[in-house]
């Protein structure tokens, strides 16, 4: 009965999106590997509930990190509090990025990106007990819908990415940008209702040029002085 209980709860806890707290921060490097760690703050639900039923108890007994599983074998997971979960792992060109090799350009798209890694759905162990932990029918949580913004909002939904890349950033959504570094934190509310969000990264060529230049005139300046000075003795 109190199993029941809990998988009420955590059911609840998935479908409402709308009480979550997710945090992500990705490092890809120039091969499209990617580092991510996202952290899930889904305890709003439970003090939402709880408040309904008293005679739910504080502890969450069976739904720690253990029933999270992974295909890749980077992931990891670690219990930060009640119904909250910090997960790694390592990719390799995972959902959402492709790179064109021959000219170092990446494409990142975040809301692809971050729905494949936010659908713990999949994740979910399942076995006669927990069948029904999460429902089929729970979609994915990306991407938001701007026609909720408001309900986000009241309900204290946060879905952030912040991503460090190895190149520079040189567009973003289809439009050119310019000296835009190589970090951008992607906050979805502020994209809701886009499928695909995508930032391009490539090598800073130019960059390079400017400085095989300077380091070029810099030698022919040391080389007349050298000159000079031999002359003069």
């Amino acid at each position: 009965m109190v199993w029941g209980k809990w998988l009420a709860l955590l059911s609840v806890a998935f479908a409402l999106s709308a009480c979550v707290e997710i945090n992500g921060k990705a490092d890809v490097d120039a091969k499209g590997h990617v580092k991510v760690v996202t952290t899930y703050d889904f305890s709003k639900v439970f003090n939402n509930i709880k408040s309904q039923n008293p005679t739910l108890s504080d502890r969450m007994e069976g739904f720690d990190c253990k029933i999270f599983v992974s295909n890749s074998p980077n992931f990891k997971c670690e219990d930060e509090g009640l119904l909250k979960y910090k997960m790694s792992d390592e990719l390799d060109k995972p959902v959402g990025l492709t790179l064109n090799e021959a000219n170092q350009e990446l494409n990142f798209d975040a809301v692809k990106f971050f729905a494949e890694v936010t659908d713990l759905k999949s994740m979910v162990q399942r076995n006669s007990a927990q069948g029904s932990l999460i429902s089929a029918g729970v979609p994915t949580l990306l991407p938001l819908q701007s026609a909720r913004r408001e309900m986000y909002a009241n309900e204290g939904l946060s879905i952030v990415l912040k991503v460090t890349f190895a190149n520079d950033i040189v567009s973003v959504d289809g439009q050119a940008v310019q000296n835009a570094g190589r970090e951008m934190t992607i906050n979805f509310m502020d994209i809701a209702d886009k499928p695909s969000y995508v930032i391009v990264t490539k090598t800073n060529e130019v960059k390079s040029g400017t400085w095989l230049f300077v380091i070029l005139v810099l030698c022919l300046l040391a080389l007349a002085v050298w000159f000079l000075w031999r002359k003069k003795n």
